[in-house]
């Protein structure tokens, strides 16, 4: 109900107000219309009110889908108090998430109420963002790619330098691949994003260390005599090439992975593979191989021809297979029965005829006799084998 009371002063003004409804925060808002009493006439106006407008600063990311990432603080213009019933509020330029200063309306309107324009500045500053980026585990060259594991607070995409190329690099999916053996510099990083305050970075140190590698060598137990070239299964399980040597000469020759037959005897064949700058050196493998005829009654065979005349072929007295058997015995004589030389423990080398006799003197050209006797292994009899 409102009632116009008239004072008994001429020209006194008299304003009557309806009960306001509004909240008490929104003190001042009153709703109804305000009627005026001048000399006993009454007029009528809509009534104006005012209402506190704050600034709403926020701190955020506008992500490429559109979706807004802020701090929980207010995203908009924000109006403090209960508007007037009836009233409505429409906004312009509001929920700005790109960092600046945007300046954001409020326009209230209602049937009995004049329209209300308010403005506000919105202010969006940059952000701060983290890198969290662990120690990374040692490698091992040969291992797979694998993810740096850099995680931002942002949740965007980090991306890596590796400061040595030819230790690891950086696949196009962020991974990091092993390329070779040594130390390297990782670093993590973020784009640059104009809603954060700065880019951070952060690294880390990345160790490869040399690999490990294996050799396979299969090679038979036993050849023939007759053989000839035979190519050897040797490799490194690094695909280095592996180097071969042999502890006799005399019984084979190695040219690369072949094995030529030259004669009887036992030789043992060494791989090795030194390693490189991504592997390390590779533990040695031996392989023992026998050279034998089965055609022999005993096995061993006696060269027939001594001349040990400095031209390097036949210098003395070669004896096949006979350091398989070192307890041995050989004697040469003469046509006429005469003893010319004798040794034991028969080696081709530091135990061998080279056409010295007994008295230290050059024996004459002509034709000699032999015996060898050689301790079996197997059953521990004597065998011998003879010229005459």
């Amino acid at each position: 109900m409102i009632t116009a009371v008239r004072s008994g002063m001429p020209a006194t003004w008299v304003t009557i107000r309806s009960q306001p409804e509004v909240a008490p925060a929104l003190a001042g808002v009153t709703t109804g219309i305000v009627i005026t009493v001048t000399d006993g006439e009454l007029s009528a106006s809509l009534p104006a009110f005012s209402l506190e407008v704050r600034s709403a600063i926020i701190t955020g990311l506008t992500l490429p889908d559109g979706s807004f990432v802020y701090d929980g603080t207010a995203k908009s213009l924000r109006i403090v108090g209960n508007l007037p019933g009836g009233t409505l509020v429409t906004y312009t330029n509001n929920s700005r998430t790109d960092v600046g200063t945007h300046e954001v309306t409020a326009t209230i309107s209602g049937y009995n109420y004049e329209t209300l324009v308010l403005s506000a500045n919105l202010t969006v500053i940059p952000a701060e963002r983290t890198l969290d980026f662990p120690a990374l585990s040692a490698k091992v060259y040969g291992d797979g790619d694998f993810a740096a594991g850099a995680t931002a607070s942002s949740g965007e995409d980090v991306t890596y330098i590796s400061s040595n190329p030819a230790v690891a690099e950086v696949t196009a999916r962020r991974l990091l691949r092993i390329v070779g053996a040594g130390e390297t510099t990782i670093t993590a990083m973020v784009p640059e994003n104009g809603n954060y305050g700065h880019r951070p970075e952060v690294s880390r140190t990345l160790v490869v260390a040399k690999a490990a590698q294996s050799i396979t060598f299969n090679a038979p137990a036993e050849m023939d005599r007759g053989a000839g070239a035979i190519q050897l299964d040797v490799s490194a399980s690094s695909g280095l090439p592996v180097e071969l040597r042999i502890d006799d000469p005399e019984v084979a020759a190695l040219s690369g992975t072949t094995f030529n037959v030259l004669r009887l005897g036992t030789a043992r064949i060494t791989a090795t593979q030194a390693g490189d700058a991504n592997h390390d050196a590779a533990p040695p493998v031996t392989v023992t191989v026998r050279v034998l005829d089965p055609s022999l009654a005993l096995p061993i065979r006696i060269s027939k021809a001594v001349s040990p005349n400095g031209d390097g072929i036949n210098e003395f007295l070669i004896i096949e297979a006979i350091k398989d058997y070192p307890e041995n015995r050989v004697t040469i004589f003469s046509r006429n029965g005469t003893l010319v030389w004798e040794g034991s423990g028969y080696n081709n080398g530091t135990v061998a005829f080279r056409g010295i006799g007994t008295g230290r003197n050059n024996v004459p050209a002509g034709t000699y006799f032999y015996v060898a006797e050689i301790r079996d292994g197997m059953n521990g009899s004597i065998r011998r084998v003879g010229s005459c």
